[in-house]
């Protein structure tokens, strides 16, 4: 029971209820009710946001949260790699919108996450400098990630994206 304890205290951040996430930032400690277990969170640690399908928490949950991020595009069709510091919790038939773009005048091939049958794949949005598509995520619960390649410029381009 002690170790259960340790481990809890020493590796547990934040506390989450289903659709509601408590960021480091927002709570001090996190008790629970029997006076055998304490969880207290640092306020230093970072901790992932969770974002709800629920339309009703959409407007709340994009201000806790302003999902994306940026890769690195490198030259010579090869992936680069970036995951959103949001996840996603969906539900049956939902779907997540990314939204790409480039900085400067080099266009990028680029792929995004999405689930098939519970399996996450990628899905081809193309290449230029801007691109829109919402993808099936379904009853899953993840980090949307995207990848990217440049063909052209020889050092790559840095592409920036939301969900």
């Amino acid at each position: 029971m002690m170790r259960i304890k340790e481990l809890l205290t020493s590796t547990m951040v934040g506390v989450m209820v289903v659709g509601t996430a408590v960021t480091a930032g927002t709570a001090s400690a996190a008790e629970s009710t029997s006076d055998t277990a304490s969880v207290t969170q640092s306020a230093s640690a970072e901790v992932p946001h969770l974002q709800t399908s629920r339309s009703d928490d959409a407007d709340a949950d994009a201000q806790q949260c302003p999902g994306g991020g940026s890769v690195w595009a490198p030259p010579g069709y090869r992936w680069g790699r970036a995951q959103s510091s949001c996840a996603v919790l969906g539900s049956p038939g939902h779907e997540v919108t990314y939204t790409w773009w480039t900085r400067g005048d080099v266009d990028a091939c680029v792929g995004v996450r999405y689930y098939s049958n519970g399996e996450d794949r990628w899905w081809g949005t193309g290449c230029g400098s801007f691109r829109r598509v919402s993808v099936p995520w379904g009853n899953n619960a993840d980090y949307p990630a995207i990848r990217a390649t440049s063909g052209a410029g020889v050092l790559g381009v840095i592409v920036d994206f939301a969900h």
